[in-house]
C-alpha cells in the first residue's frame, strides 16, 4: 500500500518592537542584516558628534584613525569597526621626552670597576629637529610649550662616549647566557617571564630565518639547522629598544610616535681601533603623523 505524504510550507509574520521601530522582517534577517547597519550608523554618528563637540570646545584632535587607518584614506562615514580620536599637545611631548631620559638612565650600566673617569649616564644629549641643544638634564630647561609644536622631533642621543654603543647592546639585565623562566601556552608558544618591564626581552629567531642561515652555510643544511637549534639562537633587546617598548605600551602616549633610530655623530667614526661607523643610538618622540589632521579656523 502506497502512502502519500504531503508537506505544506508554513509561514508566520511576527512584529517586534525595537524602540520606536517595528520589525516586520524575520528576526534572524534583522539581526544579520539590519542591526549591523544600525550599529554602524550609531558608531559614525557618535564619532562625528564627539569630534564636533571637541573642536567647538577648543580641544583640537591631533590624530583621527578610522579602522586603524588615516582619515585621509577612509572617512568617518565609511567606518566599519572603530573610530579613534586622539589628542596630544606640547606638554605631553615634553613629559614623554623626560620619561625617555629617565628610562635610559635606568637601563644604562655603570662600569664596575670603572675603566676611566667618564660616566656614560652623564653624557646623554638632547636634540631638537636634528640639532643638538645641550647635555641632559640641563637641556630640558630650554624647552617649553611655546617652542614645541606638532612638527617638533625631540631626541635623546647617546650616551656619547667611546663605549656608548657597547652599553647599548649590554643594558642592565643582559647576561652572556639568558636564563629565563618560561611557560608554554596551550597553543604551544613559549612565554618568557621577566623581573620587570625594563628587563631586556629575548626574541628567538624564527624558523624561517634559521632555515635561511642553515642553507647559506657550507655543509649539510639539516645538520646546520640542528646545530643552530641546540644553541637556542635569538637576540636580546638593546637599551633603546627597551625604552621604546615601555613607552609605546604606556597608554598616556598612544597619540605620540616613539622610535629608536640611530643618528650620525661624526666623532664616533674614530671610536675603536678600526671603526669608521659614526652611528650612535637615540630615542625620539614626536606627535604621531599617521591620521594627523589640521583644523582650519574660519573667522
Amino acid at each position: 500500500m502506497a502512502v502519500l505524504t504531503s508537506t505544506v510550507a508554513k509561514s508566520r509574520t511576527t512584529i517586534y518592537k525595537s524602540g520606536r521601530e517595528e520589525i516586520t522582517s524575520r528576526l534572524d534577517t534583522y539581526i544579520l542584516k539590519v542591526l549591523p547597519e544600525d550599529i554602524l550608523t550609531v558608531l559614525r554618528g557618535v564619532a562625528m558628534d564627539e569630534l564636533d563637540a571637541q573642536i567647538t570646545s577648543g580641544n583640537l584632535p591631533t590624530q583621527v584613525l578610522v579602522d586603524g587607518r588615516s582619515v585621509a584614506k577612509r572617512s568617518i562615514l565609511e567606518a566599519k569597526r572603530s573610530v579613534s580620536l586622539r589628542f596630544s599637545d606640547a606638554a605631553m611631548v615634553l613629559q614623554a621626552i623626560r620619561d625617555v631620559y629617565r628610562l635610559l638612565l635606568r637601563v644604562t650600566r655603570i662600569e664596575v670597576p670603572p675603566q676611566n673617569t667618564i660616566i656614560a649616564r652623564r653624557h646623554f644629549w638632547l636634540y631638537k629637529d636634528g640639532v643638538s641643544i645641550g647635555k641632559l638634564p640641563g637641556a630640558l630647561g630650554k624647552l617649553n610649550e611655546k617652542n614645541v609644536d606638532y612638527k617638533t622631533v625631540l631626541r635623546v642621543v647617546g650616551p656619547l662616549v667611546n663605549y656608548g654603543r657597547k652599553l647599548y647592546w649590554n643594558p642592565i639585565g643582559r647576561a652572556k647566557v639568558m636564563n629565563l623562566r618560561q611557560v608554554v601556552s596551550p597553543s604551544g608558544r613559549e612565554i618568557f617571564r621577566y623581573d620587570s618591564q625594563t628587563s631586556p626581552r629575548f626574541n628567538p629567531y624564527r624558523m624561517r630565518t634559521l632555515r635561511k642561515l642553515a642553507n647559506s652555510q657550507t655543509g649539510n643544511p639539516a645538520e646546520n639547522l640542528k646545530r643552530m637549534l641546540a644553541k637556542r639562537p635569538g637576540y636580546v633587546e638593546g637599551a633603546g629598544q627597551i625604552v621604546k617598548r615601555v613607552m609605546r605600551r604606556d597608554k598616556r602616549y598612544v597619540s605620540l610616535h616613539i622610535s629608536d633610530g640611530w643618528v650620525s655623530y661624526p666623532p664616533a667614526g674614530s671610536w675603536g681601533k678600526s671603526s669608521r661607523n659614526d652611528r650612535v643610538p637615540s630615542v625620539s618622540v614626536q606627535m604621531a603623523r599617521k591620521g594627523g589632521i589640521k583644523i582650519v579656523k574660519i573667522l
